[in-house]
């Protein structure tokens, strides 16, 4: 017993990346549907210019970012057979929604059981999303999993697995330049740069790069905001209510904002300023989401298809 209690940290986060494994293959099908798994990008991409442009692919930007974790997927999938294909780039999922169950264990320092249920519960819940099982949408995870670990309170990096973590999710999509308001937060709060030092550079390179490339590309070029008030109103009472579809999952997360607000305002100083870290982060995450749109490709709107890559993890 005191040997699991000394390591229940470790237990934990074995635990849950065991259960989550086991959660997204019953809900897949089991082993033989793998390779049903290619989706969106894998093939048009990533596969195909991985083999045209071998490790020179790795700089290649796509829709406005740098996606260095699947480039990378990508390339190493070119040492097997062409059938192995979809097996690796299901493991490249695999792998970064194992880093977000990492990165939410970690940081809640959740017990063995409850990191479990929790791990089981994001892989089982009902979703029409296309985050699941591909490689082109493994991003949303690592994405994720780097805005958690910037939330955490002390060393960011703390062992050295974090730090392949912290370096391919920054290059990876547009998450280090969404979260860079976060991190300027946190530093102005928590007056920790020397101790982060790895983890702010890390963010602040992905960060500079990918927007960079984002204005040089043609991604946000003719675009425009809705000018319709009640798709903003719209939007940002779906997110805060979780897209509530009663009364009483509304009611609730009305309750849920009061508890967090009360929690924040009683905790003690130095709790209360991670959770305003983690409340202004949620805001900023909803404002930018609430961008992100779909279709049509020339506007900006809050509700076209809103739920396409729309995660909670």
């Amino acid at each position: 017993m005191e040997l699991i209690r000394r390591n229940a940290r470790t237990l934990a986060v074995f635990f849950a990346l065991s259960t989550a494994v086991l959660s997204a293959l019953s809900r897949l099908g089991g082993l033989k549907s793998v390779k049903n798994t290619i989706w969106a990008e894998d093939a048009v991409i990533f596969f195909s210019q991985s083999i045209e442009n071998g490790l020179h692919s790795l700089i290649i930007p796509y829709a406005g970012y740098l996606h260095t974790y699947n480039r990378i997927v990508a390339i190493i999938s070119l040492l097997f057979p062409i059938g192995a294909t979809p097996f690796i780039y299901f493991s490249g999922w695999l792998i970064s929604s194992l880093v977000l169950i990492y990165a939410i264990t970690r940081v809640s320092g959740s017990t063995i059981l409850a990191s479990s249920i929790a791990a089981s519960v994001a892989f089982t819940l009902p979703s029409n999303g296309e985050i699941f099982y591909s490689l082109t949408n493994s991003q949303w995870l690592t994405g994720a999993a780097l805005a958690i670990l910037l939330t955490c309170p002390g060393k960011i990096a703390r062992i050295k697995l974090d730090i392949p973590i912290i370096a391919l999710a920054s290059f990876s999509g547009p998450f280090a330049i969404l979260i860079t308001p976060i991190m300027i937060l946190r530093i102005i709060a928590l007056r920790d740069v020397r101790e982060n030092a790895f983890a702010y550079s890390s963010i602040s390179a992905g960060a500079i790069t990918n927007l960079i490339i984002l204005l040089c590309s043609s991604r946000i070029s003719g675009q425009h905001a809705s000018a319709s008030l009640y798709d903003w109103e719209r939007a940002i009472r779906i997110f805060l209510t979780f897209n509530y579809q009663s009364k009483i999952l509304a009611l609730a997360s009305i309750l849920f904002f009061i508890t967090l607000a009360i929690k924040v305002v009683t905790e003690r100083e130095k709790q209360a300023r991670t959770q305003g870290l983690l409340l202004i982060t949620s805001a900023i995450l909803i404002y930018i989401s609430s961008a992100a749109q779909f279709s049509p490709p020339t506007v900006i709107t809050p509700t076209i298809n809103g739920g396409l890559y729309f995660f909670i993890p």
